[in-house]
Formats: C-alpha cells, sequence, structure tokens
C-alpha cells in the first residue's frame, strides 16, 4: 500500500494526528536521516498506529531517504508483543539501505552488565551481515556468540568499531585452531574499537574475559582498544606473546606480571592509559619495582593523567610507583580478588 492512501485512510477516521502527517512531509524535505529524528517520528507512530500501517509507512520513508544509522531496538520497544515486526524492519532495511547505512544498533543504555538476554536469532544476523558497509556495530540488548559474530561481519570491509554482548556459554574459544585464528583476523582486520561484556554476571567467567581479550590483542594488530569498557583482564599473555607492533592504547597489567610485562612495552608504542591489577595481598600492596621494570616503563611516553586508588593501601604502592619511574603521569589501579 503506498504512503498517501495509508495516510488518507486513517485521516478520514481521525486515527493519525496532523502533526505526524506534518512530521512526514518535514522528514520527507531532508536528503539524509539520522536516527534521532527517525526514532523520535517512529515513537510517535507507534503510539497511533497498527504495526502492519507502521510498516508500510517506513517502507515508504526508507524508499525515498537515505538512513545512514539505525536503532532497530526502537521496534522492539514500540512493539514489545510483536518481536517479529524488527526483523520485517531490519529487512526493509536490507533491500533499500545496505548501501548506506554505516551504523547499526540494537542497544538500551538501561541494560545493566548482569541482566541475562536472548540470542540474536539466525534470520537476524543474517539480514545484518548484508549491510556490508557498516563502520559500527553496537549490540546490547542480545547477546550473540563469537562465531556467529565472526561470520555475520566476515564481508564488512569498512567495520571499525564493534560493541556486542558476548554469549561466552556457548563460545567455544578456539585459539588454537589456525583456521578460526585466520577467519577473525581477516574479518576484523581494520577494526579499532572491539568491546564486549558477557551475557549474565561476570562472576565465574574472567578466565573466558581474559582469553579472548588476549587472543583479540593477538589477532587484531590495529585495535586501539579492546574487551569490557567495565572490568580490566589481565593482557600480559598478550605481551609475552604477540609478534607484530600494536596498536593499544589502553592495557592492563597484573601487578604480579608487570615485570616480564614491562619488558615487552616496545611493542605498545601507542599506550596513553596503563591499568595495573592489583590483588588483595600482602605481596602486592607491599611490592617494589626493579630496576628493569623502572627502564620499561619509562618508555611508555604517552601515559595520560588518570589515577583511581580503590582501596586504602593502594595509594602507597601507587605514590613509591610514580615515585621511582620520576614521572608526573599517572597510573590506575583496580583491584581484584583473588
Amino acid at each position: 500500500m503506498e504512503l498517501a492512501k495509508v495516510i488518507n485512510a486513517m485521516s478520514t477516521s481521525n486515527d493519525l494526528p496532523q502533526e505526524l502527517r506534518e512530521n512526514y512531509r518535514e522528514l520527507m524535505e531532508l536528503e539524509s536521516l539520522y536516527h534521532t529524528k527517525k526514532d523520535e517520528y517512529l515513537r510517535k507512530l507507534g503510539a497511533h498506529v497498527e504495526s502492519s500501517n507502521a510498516l508500510d509507512i517506513v517502507r515508504d520513508l526508507f524508499g525515498k531517504i537515505r538512513i545512514e544509522e539505525v536503532e532497530l531496538n526502537d521496534f522492539f520497544e514500540i512493539y514489545p508483543q510483536q518481536p517479529e515486526i524488527a526483523l520485517k524492519v531490519l529487512e526493509l532495511i536490507t533491500s533499500t539501505q545496505a548501501e548506506t547505512l554505516f551504523k547499526f544498533s540494537i542497544y538500551s543504555p538501561g541494560v545493566k552488565n548482569a541482566d541475562s538476554l536472548p540470542r540474536l536469532e539466525n534470520a537476524m544476523w543474517g539480514e545484518i551481515a548484508k549491510l556490508k558497509n557498516l563502520k559500527k556495530i553496537n549490540i546490547n540488548k542480545r547477546c550473540i556468540t563469537l562465531a556467529d559474530l565472526t561470520e555475520m561481519c566476515q564481508n564488512m570491509s569498512q567495520l571499525r568499531s564493534v560493541k556486542f554482548r558476548v554469549d561466552y556459554c556457548e563460545s567455544d574459544l578456539p585459539i588454537d585452531r589456525d583456521d578460526f585464528a585466520s577467519k577473525f583476523s581477516n574479518t576484523f582486520a581494520e577494526v579499532e574499537e572491539f568491546c564486549f561484556d558477557p551475557n549474565g554476571e561476570k562472576d565465574g567467567n574472567e578466565t573466558f574475559m581474559e582469553e579472548l581479550t588476549n587472543f583479540c590483542i593477538k589477532n587484531l594488530p590495529n585495535l586501539a582498544l579492546v574487551g569490557s569498557e567495565t572490568f580490566e583482564s589481565d593482557m600480559f599473555q598478550a605481551c609475552m606473546e604477540t609478534e607484530k607492533e600494536s596498536k593499544l592504547t589502553h592495557l592492563a597489567i597484573s601487578a604480579r606480571n608487570l615485570k616480564e610485562a614491562a619488558e615487552n612495552v616496545d611493542k605498545f608504542p601507542s599506550v596513553s592509559f596503563l591499568a595495573i591489577v592489583l590483588y588483595a595481598t600482602k605481596d602486592d600492596l607491599n611490592r617494589t619495582l626493579s630496576k628493569e621494570e623502572k627502564k620499561s616503563l619509562k618508555k611508555l611516553r604517552r601515559l595520560a593523567i588518570f589515577k583511581e586508588y580503590p582501596r586504602k593501601g593502594f595509594g602507597s604502592f601507587g605514590y613509591k610507583l610514580q615515585k621511582e619511574i620520576q614521572t608526573t603521569r599517572e597510573i590506575r589501579f583496580v583491584s581484584r580478588s583473588i
């Protein structure tokens, strides 16, 4: 059904407010449409229009205006009892906007790290895979396995930022499989941000998070940021095993591995943020730096000013560390239980 027929039918029965008709005409005058204007219109539309008619309007809208970014979570929220609507909208997107779309999200700022989320359906990530010019993906309202994510993104050569919730229960991390490592490396070769949190509670999955973080560093030398945005994983393994120079800007090392890691900082010339993971042990809190450690850490010339001492006693180690390497640049310390 054409949009004109839909609007005319609704207007005769007073189902569509004059404001929405005027909003639509304003949108149609734009050459391209950012998600903020589109989202505002669709939310208003959802309050007055049945899903079938809304799809007709969206189809007409997407057919006439270039859409550069899409927030699919809006459709889940507008029609919570009809989750299939989001898939139908996604199919409209891939059929009309596959060449122009650069950012795709299923995101909500209200999602907590402990939330247990449903899996991203195969049909949905299969449609997302058709958006080959995407530069940014941000999915925190669904979780996805590492294998499915790699399959979904393998033809997205423009991809630079990936943020997602990983289904670690179903994500066997085949770090010893050369075929997967090669596919993973080729798929995300140009990605600069690869950020992830586990689906559900972090407790009990620290090992998985650490393995995945180090796996990414070793296989993706163009990364600037990697891992969880709320949880520091020890990157010691990657420091020891990485062969290529890394563009990583954020480095996290446990205090107990600092000496060995410091000997390899030449591989990370772009680091501007150092997080030292301190375990609540006497050895960690009272340790000092060797001459070799101090000499190595001085190579981190680009450290930004950032300090956080979460527990009493950490300040003493931090003060000694900064004094010993003779720098006013501050370093972050992160507490971690055994």
